[in-house]
This record gives structure tokens, C-alpha cells and sequence, in this order.
């Protein structure tokens, strides 16, 4: 495949246009795992090693390339979790930022949802 044949890909929101009896929050989900996710110093600030469940070492590593103490998964208001693969903002992922006293993940800047994390 050339790089002219490459198309911009679908938006969460344009896939569930044009599938609107999708489930929105699992179309979100298969999207976190599919984009990955940054967490910013601000959410990483309000991780607690004793609160939160940190992913350890990985056999293949990650997107990342690194292995700093990271939550392991976020957790959806329907209560699924999202096993959670740290990358770098450059791959345009999803981040996960702490505002208003809570975590959420955003597109960009855009809020996207409310999660929490794994305990």
C-alpha cells in the first residue's frame, strides 16, 4: 500500500454515525485499546500504588518503549475495564488527564469520558 492510497481514518463519532445501534461504550473501548493512551503528570500525580492497580513488566514490552509505573487498566461507567497500553503522543492516542477531582479520557482536548482506574 502506497501512501496515496491511504485515507484519514473514521472518528469514534463517524463510526457511530454511521452505526448507531453500536454500543458507544464499547465502541470506545475497542478504540482506547486499538489508539492507546497517554496519562498525563497532572493524572499521574493522582495515582496511588497502594489505591490502583500499576502494570508491570511486560514479556514484549509496549508502544511506549518505556516501563514507568503506569495504571494497568481504566474502568467505563458501565463498569468494563480497559487494559491500557501507554503511548506516545506522537502515535495520537487517547490521554487520560485528571480535572475536576476525577480521571478522564480525552481526544485531543476533548472530553470523551468520565473513567476510573483499576484498584
Amino acid at each position: 500500500m502506497t501512501s496515496t492510497s491511504l485515507t484519514r481514518e473514521s472518528s469514534l463519532d463517524d463510526v457511530l454515525e454511521r452505526h448507531p445501534d453500536f454500543p458507544r461504550l464499547v465502541a470506545l473501548k475497542i478504540d482506547v485499546q486499538r489508539r492507546g493512551v497517554h496519562y498525563t503528570e497532572r493524572a499521574l500525580s493522582h495515582v496511588g500504588p497502594s489505591r490502583h492497580q500499576i502494570r508491570g513488566t511486560y514479556i514484549f514490552g509496549s508502544r511506549d518503549q518505556s516501563l514507568s509505573a503506569v495504571p494497568e487498566s481504566l474502568v467505563l461507567r458501565d463498569g468494563t475495564t480497559v487494559l491500557t497500553d501507554p503511548t506516545p503522543l506522537d502515535q495520537n492516542p487517547y490521554r487520560v488527564d485528571w480535572q475536576d477531582r476525577r480521571f478522564v479520557l480525552l481526544d485531543g482536548d476533548r472530553f470523551i469520558e468520565e473513567t476510573e482506574l483499576w484498584a
